[in-house]
């Protein structure tokens, strides 16, 4: 188990599979990466589709304590939401989740919250977090200054009302709202030789589709399943796992990934010219 470990270089040839890091140096019979959405492993595999490309919005996102919340809003069933044609409010999705120890009773329950918002691909850019069409990260609640913060206030006073703005506004005002840029992947390949993928390393969607983390699962499950179904050598059984691991999992993965990316086409066209 090498912890914390930076890797720098995988490559993969017909005896074994390779990687290299500052601190360490590894060799395998086969290499399964399952190191997230700007994984070094899917270079390795798919060179001529590195990078995840920006889907177009930034999600703001956040966890609210109900506790945070007007006790009126506890009964509340519906929280609001919905989309928009206002590319700074395209859409908002409010509900209730379990509380930071996992509490159900009203009161102590979460409230999370993800807001659609097209206007900030230029901020994005300018602040270093897309690079063209390549997402380099999130942005975190130290990223938002007083400006911004007031600009987010303004637009959750304009366009919502009753419990998501009181939502959206306990965030801005605790400063626990944060950014995701939308990044979609449709993936060609999740083997290449003894190189394998699985989860965000393989296949990016949206969460207006939902089961990234089951469908990560799913691809572990998956390669478990053609492990066992494979004989010969660990390095024959290895390589015959992945090729039927990306038999099994590659179509279900393009499906998904191919609904999300028509439900942001038209989420984008819904939106009114600005």
């Amino acid at each position: 188990m090498h912890e914390s470990a930076r890797v720098d270089v995988i490559s993969s040839d017909d005896r074994a599979a390779y990687l290299s890091g500052p601190r360490m140096n590894a060799s395998a019979d086969v290499m399964i990466g399952a190191d997230g959405y700007r994984g070094a492993v899917r270079r390795a595999v798919c060179p001529m589709r590195p990078f995840v490309p920006y889907g177009g919005f930034l999600i703001w996102r956040a966890l609210v304590e109900e506790s945070w919340l007007p006790a009126r809003l506890l009964d509340q069933a519906s929280l609001g939401g919905g989309r928009s044609a206002h590319a700074e409010t395209a859409r908002l999705v409010v509900y209730r989740v379990p509380g930071p120890n996992g509490e159900t009773s009203r009161g102590k329950r979460s409230i999370t919250l993800a807001w659609y918002d097209a206007s900030r691909t230029h901020w994005l850019r300018d602040h270093g977090y897309l690079l063209g069409e390549e997402v380099m990260g999130s942005v975190p609640p130290t990223a938002i200054d007083d400006g911004l913060r007031a600009q987010l206030l303004a637009l959750a006073a304009a366009r919502w009302r009753g419990a998501a703005q009181e939502v959206i506004t306990s965030a801005i005002e605790r400063k626990v709202i944060f950014g995701t840029p939308l990044a979609e992947y449709l993936p060609e390949q999740l083997v290449a030789g003894r190189l394998g993928i699985v989860g965000d390393a393989a296949h990016v969607a949206s969460p207006m589709v939902g089961a990234g983390f089951s469908s990560g699962l799913l691809d572990g499950t998956a390669f478990i399943g053609a492990v066992c179904r494979s004989g010969g050598t660990a390095a024959e059984a290895g390589t015959h796992a992945l090729q039927l691991y990306n038999q099994i999992r590659l179509p279900p993965n393009r499906s998904r990934v191919l609904e999300s990316l028509a439900a942001m086409r038209v989420l984008l066209h819904s939106i009114r010219p600005r």
